[in-house]
């Protein structure tokens, strides 16, 4: 979940009032196709569909929702592919036949916020990875098929104590939205082997260990000319009524759902805020990122086609509350 005290300082101070004038950001509706375009089952075979938008109310810019508000439709269910629905254990001869690659990832030096935490295992205390091979693209795009059915929502930015707020200034994507375990924890098994067994959190370096993958999986769909601009992703912690209370996000996941060559755009890139320094990746369908917390980063304007892409985070607890 991002929020927005995490964002660079020149994109703080934009005036929301400018936000909340006459201009009406209503799920871009000049792309009206989108609602009830080629979408589901429609799509040629090879070809990324159309991401299929639910029917919703107009939101403008600077609205805001609570959790009783439910603008993700989270209480509409998503009917999750067999291979998900059959649960972790049934993944292992998966995980056991498909060799996951790992490949280093290079960022600025300035793109790391000091003070949140060291990586012990990794020479600059923060990193970025990306594994390939999680996922195949028969599984990919039967996500993308399941997310289409349920439909998408413009994407929204959250403020803490469940409050989101609609700004298509800065995150114009569309997503669905759902808790789903049988995916956390499938993920989980598959990525734990490659997490680091250990990070030291803040300036005393309280050691934490992986404890889960949070349920709140986010699957983020874009269109030509849509982007998050810079940010750094907003800690959360599970509450207390949660089986898993006290444990934190200190891991971004980023699954790639579908390809996206670099002559279109759509790079997810990591940046110093201060500078024009960047470094981006292309989405490569079934391969998954994985960079801890203190890292900005945006989501680069898509130019051509459509990306998709699974987006929630590795939660960490103190070893000394770890049961």
């Amino acid at each position: 979940m991002c929020d927005e005290q995490h964002m660079p300082r020149q994109y703080r101070q934009r005036s929301m009032s400018a936000t909340k004038s006459s201009r009406e950001f209503a799920m871009r509706w000049d792309v009206a196709e989108l609602m009830g375009g080629p979408g589901l089952g429609r799509q040629r075979k090879n070809v990324v569909p159309t991401p299929r938008l639910a029917h919703t109310a107009r939101w403008l810019a600077g609205q805001t929702f609570g959790p009783e508000d439910d603008p993700d439709r989270i209480a509409v269910p998503l009917q999750l592919p067999d291979f998900v629905r059959a649960g972790p254990h049934s993944s292992r001869k998966f995980i056991g036949s498909r060799k996951i690659r790992k490949e280093r990832v290079n960022f600025p030096p300035g793109a790391v916020k000091p003070g949140l935490m060291f990586c012990p295992s990794t020479p600059r205390g923060s990193f970025a990875r990306m594994h390939h091979n999680v996922l195949s693209r028969r599984e990919c795009a039967q996500l993308v098929d399941a997310c289409n059915a349920k439909g998408f929502t413009p994407s929204l930015m959250n403020l803490g104590s469940g409050i989101q707020v609609y700004r298509p200034d800065m995150r114009s994507s569309y997503r669905c939205v759902s808790d789903s375990h049988a995916l956390s924890s499938y993920l989980f098994e598959v990525l734990r082997p490659h997490l680091p067994p250990v990070l030291l959190l803040g300036s005393r370096g309280e050691p934490c260990v992986p404890f889960s993958i949070n349920e709140r999986c986010r699957v983020q769909a874009y269109v030509p000319n849509q982007s998050f601009l810079n940010h750094w992703d907003g800690c959360f912690r599970y509450p207390q009524d949660h089986p898993g209370a006290g444990a934190l996000s200190l891991v971004t996941v980023l699954l790639y759902l579908n390809d996206v060559s670099s002559e279109k755009g759509g790079a997810t890139a990591f940046t110093n805020p201060s500078t024009s320094q960047r470094c981006p990746l292309q989405p490569r369908a079934g391969s998954v990122l994985l960079f801890t917390q203190d890292l900005c980063h945006e989501g680069s304007t898509l130019l051509e086609g459509f990306k998709y892409v699974l987006r929630t985070e590795v939660m960490y607890k103190l070893l000394s509350s770890k049961s």
